[in-house]
């Protein structure tokens, strides 16, 4: 093989490496520029999705924020039921990031909405301040410091009317436990209000139902066992009918708990109830008048007596005048009768 040939076939072949290697770059070339476009791509897909999310839940807030009242602080029991409402959203925007905030800022008007915003200004985060201590800055700030004490007095003054029915007096029980007891409650609060909602039934069974067999630990449970006992009888009286309609229930007092189950075990709530209970049945025992029998009186009806021991007969049998009491002749024969029509 003469040179020139050796010297065209290194000429060929550096050629077709350089060919390879500019292929080779601009193969490269072209991936990255993909792989950039597919990162814009993706970047894009993820603000769309993130937009996207963002106007659902803003979409969520203004109509949270429609159903809510707003309020200025001016009126005490305005500003309770504000952050009852707000409280009441809370289970309904956990997805949202400072769902309770942005509702406090967007529903609150006048004084309120000035004095919540300065408050968050001065916290670590604007938004991220927890809810709870808003609440309580708004409490101190627009209520009075008794507050507290007024809701739960309003709270023990609670009772359940004779034709009112379980669902209404838990519902007006409720919304005034959630202003004196805040939630979470610890196990006090949770005692205090099982006492209180006790006290307020109407019917003592139930109470001493819910002593011997309920004990409730929580204000809810309680509330669904007088539920429960409210449908049974009902469902009773669906089946049965009302066949002790005549006969008037009768109110005893409650079981001593010592009897049905340990010392140790029974609730101090239900200790102190059945001590008010019973306190309650003996002052009410004491008011009421000694209960008498229908048939009994205080002076008894003397027995009837024979026809002889009458005013027109004697105690030896003779007969005697009705109008002068003259014995020998009756009232249609008496001369002083006589006597007073000839006159």
């Amino acid at each position: 093989m003469n040179p020139d040939s050796l010297q065209q076939l290194s000429a060929g072949v550096a050629a077709l490496a350089k060919t390879t290697v500019q292929a080779h770059q601009e193969d490269g070339q072209w991936r990255n520029l993909m792989q950039e476009r597919w990162r814009a791509e993706d970047a894009r897909n993820a603000r769309m999705e993130r937009m996207k999310i963002e106007g659902e839940h803003q979409t969520k807030l203004d109509v949270l924020c429609r159903a809510i009242k707003p309020c200025d602080g001016s009126i005490p029991d305005d500003t309770r039921d504000w952050i009852d409402q707000i409280e009441r959203t809370i289970p309904r925007t956990e997805e949202i990031e400072h769902a309770t905030i942005k509702l406090a800022l967007q529903t609150a008007q006048g004084s309120m909405a000035g004095e919540i915003d300065y408050f968050l200004n001065q916290q670590p985060e604007y938004f991220g301040t927890d809810w709870t201590v808003l609440r309580n800055h708004i409490r101190r700030v627009f209520l009075s410091a008794d507050e507290t004490s007024c809701i739960r007095a309003e709270l023990e003054r609670i009772k359940q009317s004779q034709f009112e029915n379980t669902a209404s007096y838990n519902r007006r029980f409720r919304d005034v436990a959630r202003k004196a007891y805040p939630l979470p409650r610890s196990e006090e609060a949770e005692r205090l209000l099982i006492k209180a909602y006790t006290r307020g039934l109407h019917e003592i069974r139930l109470a001493r139902d819910m002593i011997r067999k309920g004990r409730p630990s929580t204000l809810q449970e309680a509330m669904r066992y007088v539920d429960n006992e409210e449908v049974g009888d009902l469902l009773f009286q669906t089946v049965y009918g009302d066949r002790n309609s005549n006969t008037q229930r009768r109110i005893e007092e409650p079981m001593e708990i010592g009897a049905t189950q340990p010392v140790d075990q029974v609730p101090r709530w239900a200790t102190e109830l059945k001590e008010s209970i019973l306190s309650a049945l003996k002052s009410a025992a004491q008011r009421e008048p000694p209960m008498t029998s229908s048939n009994t009186r205080q002076h008894p009806r003397k027995p009837p007596q024979s026809s002889k021991d009458s005013k027109g007969w004697t105690a030896d049998g003779q007969i005697k005048c009705f109008h002068c009491g003259k014995v020998g002749h009756v009232k249609a024969e008496c001369y002083q009768l006589k006597a007073l029509f000839k006159k």
